[in-house]
C-alpha cells in the first residue's frame, strides 16, 4: 500500500477505544504525520487550546465525558477552520446529519476504510490551507 505524505501535518485522534486508537495511530504514523491522541472530549478541547499546530481532528462520536458532537461544536467556536472528521460505527442518516450540523467537515464510518480516511484528510488539509 502506498501511503500519502502527511509529514508536515499534525493529526489529533479523539477515541476512547484503545484498539481503534492503536489502529489509527499505526496507519497515520505510516504517512509521516505527527499523531496526538486523547481518550475523551475534554482532553481534545484542551489539546486544541494547547497545540496550535493541529491540522486535522479525527473525532469519535461516543466518548465517556460528552459526545463528539458537543466537543466539535466547542472546538469550532474557537477554531472554525480546524477540520474535523467525525467517525462512528453508526452510519445512520441521523448520525451523519447530526455530525455535519455539529460542524464536522467529513463523516467516516467504522470500520474505517484507510483510502477514504486518507482522502478525507487530504481534502481537509486543502480546504483550510492558509
Amino acid at each position: 500500500m502506498e501511503y500519502p505524505d502527511f509529514s508536515r501535518h499534525t493529526i489529533l485522534i479523539v477515541e476512547d477505544d484503545p484498539v481503534s486508537t492503536l489502529f489509527l495511530k499505526d496507519v497515520l504514523e505510516d504517512t509521516g504525520a505527527k499523531v496526538l491522541d486523547v481518550a475523551n472530549a475534554s482532553d481534545a478541547i484542551f489539546a486544541v487550546h494547547q497545540n496550535s499546530d493541529i491540522d486535522v481532528i479525527l473525532m469519535d462520536i461516543q466518548l465517556p465525558d460528552m459526545s463528539g458532537w458537543q466537543a466539535t461544536r466547542i472546538i469550532k467556536k474557537v477554531k472554525k477552520n480546524l477540520p474535523i472528521i467525525i467517525q462512528s460505527a453508526y452510519a445512520f442518516d441521523t448520525y451523519v446529519k447530526k455530525s455535519f450540523e455539529a460542524g464536522g467537515d467529513f463523516f467516516i464510518a467504522k470500520p474505517i476504510n484507510t483510502d477514504m480516511l486518507f482522502d478525507f484528510i487530504q481534502q481537509a488539509i486543502e480546504k483550510y490551507k492558509q
